[in-house]
């Protein structure tokens, strides 16, 4: 929904995403997010950072789904055939250093420069997220 946040301000604010086209302050109350520009041109860049928004949030599940995963194949595989168990510690510095430095180089991306024609898919367990969890 786009407005300017005067008569239709509870409109803005009951929209999935509202957007105020004008500088005021009752505007930008009113709505989730607001613009000084008051061309609906905005509402391209508040779709391009949305939809990268959701993408590096799917992506990070994605990679601690998988993350998880590979990490219990890998302690099998280790328990199995070298009679190994990891440390305490190796887990700490799993859970504490790789994964957030790994989750923060994945939220790095900026939105691409133009829309894509189809908007990344809206569920994390839709068909394509649970197959590239499973076939990663």
């Amino acid at each position: 929904m786009c407005g300017d946040g005067g008569n239709d301000s509870g409109a803005l604010r009951a929209a999935a995403a509202g957007l105020a086209l004008s500088g005021r302050v009752e505007a930008s109350v009113a709505a989730p997010f607001s613009t000084d520009s008051p061309s609906i041109g905005s509402l391209v860049l508040l779709l391009r950072e949305a939809r990268a928004s959701m993408c590096t949030s799917f992506g990070s599940y994605r990679f601690l789904v998988v993350r998880g995963v590979i990490g219990s194949i890998g302690k099998m595989i280790l328990m199995l055939y070298a009679g190994a168990y990891l440390t305490p510690f190796g887990f700490i510095y799993q859970d504490l250093v790789m994964n957030p430095l790994l989750l923060w180089a994945l939220s790095m991306p900026k939105p691409a420069k133009t829309l894509a024609r189809v908007p990344p898919e809206g569920s994390l367990l839709g068909p394509m997220m649970v197959m590239a969890a499973s076939l990663t």
